[in-house]
């Protein structure tokens, strides 16, 4: 089970507040002259991002490992806005959307760049992503049958939680049986409850 953001401090702002942000965000760099540059993943975030800007009439570029990607999504079905593979020459007046490193992001100046990842909460996130600006993930998803298990403990000896941060044993209730893996993956489910109506 993915327990990256199970901390009580990774509460997500409404989705709204974020998207607006980003939008925003966009905008103002293209009106400056710049290339708006977002840090997502090629899988989930990318296609997420590019929804949104996409839909709101900014015109996008994606890097090429999302763009294979974004192919395979169309060919299930799902629409996309027009998205054209990254091209370094051409990338004025487009959003780009890329892996946070990937070296094609070398050629774009001048660039704002901002990262989409629940790390924003934490203040050093900017800094240590080098960015302008960080925003929070945009819809953390609810899984009801993985996070069903942790509710119920009936799975206790499948579930994994892979991210557990040091410290975090002082949180564990007393009457929490079952381990601090069960324990984390309550968290978990308790955080997704919280955020996703």
């Amino acid at each position: 089970m993915e327990t990256t953001y199970g901390l009580p401090k990774y509460v997500m702002p409404p989705a709204s507040d974020v998207e607006a942000a980003i939008v925003d965000f966009c905008r103002r760099a293209l009106a400056e002259g710049a290339t708006p540059v977002l840090y997502a993943y090629a899988l989930g975030k990318t296609q997420e991002l590019l929804r949104l800007v996409g839909n709101v009439g900014l015109p996008v570029m994606i890097h090429p490992q999302a763009w294979q990607l974004a192919r395979i999504y169309r060919e299930l079905g799902e629409a996309m806005p027009p998205h054209p593979e990254f091209d370094a020459h051409q990338h004025s007046g487009h959003v780009v959307i890329a892996p946070r490193g990937a070296p094609l992001l070398d050629w774009i100046n001048p660039k704002r760049i901002a990262a989409v990842t629940g790390w924003a909460l934490d203040s050093a996130t900017k800094y240590r992503y080098g960015c302008d600006e960080v925003f929070p993930t945009l819809r953390p998803r609810r899984l009801p049958g993985i996070t069903g298990l942790g509710r119920s403990g009936a799975a206790e000896d499948r579930l994994h939680a892979p991210r557990v941060f040091p410290g975090v044993r002082h949180h564990a209730p007393p009457t929490w049986g079952g381990g601090l893996g069960r324990w984390a993956a309550q968290i978990r489910w308790n955080f997704l409850c919280s955020v996703v109506p």
